[in-house]
């Protein structure tokens, strides 16, 4: 009998898992499958700041953009903010 083992640490963007055995075959029981690996990304999502904009008004803004989307069971991506002169809003 075979069941996977738990997911690894992420490592270059990947983690993965195997399947062990957790109860031989007995008798003239079936013999065990060929013992798998699986893979799956985990990319953590990267924001970055944005370039500014023209001024208007005496201010100009500039928003976080997402760089690196997150893939698989990498970090989501946080709530993007947005910096008008220096001064942070949500």
């Amino acid at each position: 009998m075979v069941e996977w083992s738990e997911w690894s640490e992420c490592a270059n963007d990947v983690r993965s898992r195997q399947q062990v055995v957790v109860q031989d075959t007995v008798g003239a029981g079936q013999e065990c499958p060929s013992l798998k690996t699986q893979e799956e990304p985990c990319v953590d999502c990267q924001v970055a700041w944005g370039e500014w904009g023209e001024c208007s008004s005496r201010s100009r803004s500039r928003s976080e953009i997402i760089i690196v989307p997150s893939e698989g069971a990498g970090n989501a991506c946080p709530k993007l903010r947005t910096e008008t002169e220096g001064k942070l809003v949500s």
